[in-house]
């Protein structure tokens, strides 16, 4: 910050950044059938976006929810209510524990093999 052209070429570097990730944006909603609105995703994260660019922002704040919404629509909200006949048939679960190397692998395929 100590010299005379400080703000002017740092103005220039905004604008540069602004450009080119309008851009990638464009490309990126046009490749995904998405509509993200840049002004909204700098909004929400400026700093991220300064230090990291547009894709990373988009990755770490918008895609998690549309994987989370996802989830919710096709994932039970309790997944111990599903399957009912098999939960009401009388199992038996066996942990199988040892060090690695141990052929804990080796003796699971082998007993389901039998």
């Amino acid at each position: 910050m100590g010299f005379n052209d400080y703000i002017t070429v740092y103005d220039g570097y905004i604008n540069l950044l602004d450009e080119i990730s309008r851009r990638l944006l464009a490309v990126y909603n046009k490749r995904n059938s998405s509509m993200y609105d840049f002004d909204e995703i700098i909004r929400k994260d400026y700093d991220g976006y300064l230090s990291s660019g547009i894709i990373s922002v988009l990755i770490t704040s918008h895609i998690p929810s549309l994987v989370a919404d996802d989830f919710k629509r096709y994932f039970p909200e309790n997944p111990k209510d599903e399957y009912e006949k098999a939960r009401s048939m009388k199992r038996k679960f066996y942990l199988h524990l040892g060090d690695t190397n141990t052929g804990k692998t080796y003796n699971a395929i082998e007993r389901l093999k039998q």
